[in-house]
């Protein structure tokens, strides 16, 4: 399976350095296609208990996310017109979400399931406007989880008031809720992670852009709970009884892992989400080069980092 990620030419640099550039760049239609020889390292710390990944990449145009991660939940898009959901941002290709009917499902999805262990989830996110779904009086919305904002065990990260929030819910009416300082519906992009250390009295955490919030969770009273249920993972919503809690913004580059990053390792993930990927490659013993044909490529579209990276992903 292979998939494309877009980097910058400083990036190129630091692979190049180290030796993972394959020769032989070609140029054609104004971009510069690089191939890699090189795998996702599942024993890299960054993707300690990665289950899923799902990268906005500059051939993302149809009614699919993809995983990159070693599960490969493909993502569908639902209530969205592909040619206006992928957008190019200062930051790459990421997908918008009206507040209205968007969302993005993975199904059930067994592996994107909690059960008894520890977890990370993280999103970058942009906001600039109220979320429009209540809940009470509050404004609500969801990032991405499963089983968050309602009845069932689960977790998520969502928006409420302007803030964002880590849930970990572990009974019907039983939840815990890390929450950020500020709100942040400033219309900036912002790494969001909510972290679950089960062992801990202050284990349900969230950080942004990078740096822990003071409002933590005593994680303890979930200890030994299977958090598995049999809703649907889903991206910009969630789903209980019905789809609701549409998110109004764009999201891109969601994670979950089956574990709980250390803080210096959700400071790396944030402070260059490129690297990041690039510290989770390994060059393969075999120096087999992957290639390019331009032929079946999609042109990139008109605004995004005019440099392709090509990933194969370990299986």
């Amino acid at each position: 399976m292979l998939g494309y990620h877009a980097i910058s030419q400083y990036a190129i640099s630091q692979y190049a350095e180290r030796g993972l550039l394959t020769a032989g760049a070609r140029r054609g239609r104004r971009t510069v296609s690089i191939g890699l020889a090189c795998r996702l390292d599942l024993e890299h710390s960054l993707a300690r208990g990665l289950r899923s990944l799902w990268k906005s990449l500059p051939d993302s145009r149809g009614v699919s996310w993809y995983d990159l991660g070693p599960n490969g939940v493909r993502g569908m898009l639902n209530g969205m017109t592909p040619s206006d959901s992928w957008i190019a941002t200062p930051r790459g290709i990421a997908l918008g979400f009206d507040g209205t009917d968007d969302y993005v499902t993975m199904g059930v999805a067994p592996p994107l399931d909690l059960r008894t262990g520890n977890a990370t989830l993280m999103a970058w996110a942009q906001f600039s406007q109220v979320q429009p779904d209540m809940d009470g009086t509050d404004h609500v919305s969801a990032i991405c989880g499963k089983g968050c904002l309602g009845n069932s065990v689960g977790h998520g990260l969502i928006v409420r008031n302007d803030t964002i929030r880590y849930q970990v819910r572990y009974g019907a009416s039983a939840q815990l809720e890390a929450v950020s300082d500020t709100t942040l519906c400033d219309g900036k992009w912002h790494h969001v992670c909510g972290t679950l250390d089960r062992s801990s009295a202050t284990g349900v955490r969230l950080y942004v852009d990078g740096i822990l919030q003071s409002a933590t969770a005593d994680a303890t009273p979930s200890s030994g709970i299977d958090l598995a249920n049999s809703l649907p993972f889903a991206i910009g919503a969630r789903y209980d009884t019905s789809w609701d809690y549409h998110f109004l913004g764009r999201l891109d580059d969601i994670r979950f892992c089956a574990s709980c990053l250390s803080a210096a390792e959700v400071r790396s993930a944030y402070h260059d989400s490129a690297m990041a990927h690039y510290a989770m490659l390994r060059r393969p013993r075999s120096r087999r080069l992957a290639t390019i044909e331009p032929s079946p490529l999609p042109p990139p579209i008109a605004g995004t980092i005019p440099w392709h990276l090509l990933l194969q992903r370990a299986v």
